[in-house]
């Protein structure tokens, strides 16, 4: 990861994110992360964080 003198940008950050759902190590890291037998939509969690959190920022 780069160093930045600044904060990310909101258009950065949703660059950066956007670009991290839809890389394969990313996604099957996330599912390891998951508790054995709770079942989870990464793809709806992503959609639920971008529009109540990062479209806010």
């Amino acid at each position: 990861m780069e160093y930045l003198p600044q904060p990310p940008t909101k258009k950065m950050y949703l660059a950066n994110i956007a670009g991290k759902m839809n890389d394969d190590e990313f996604l099957r890291d996330m599912n390891v992360l998951v508790k054995p037998g709770i079942e989870f939509n990464i793809g709806e969690a992503y959609e639920k964080v971008k529009d109540e959190i990062l479209e806010k920022l």
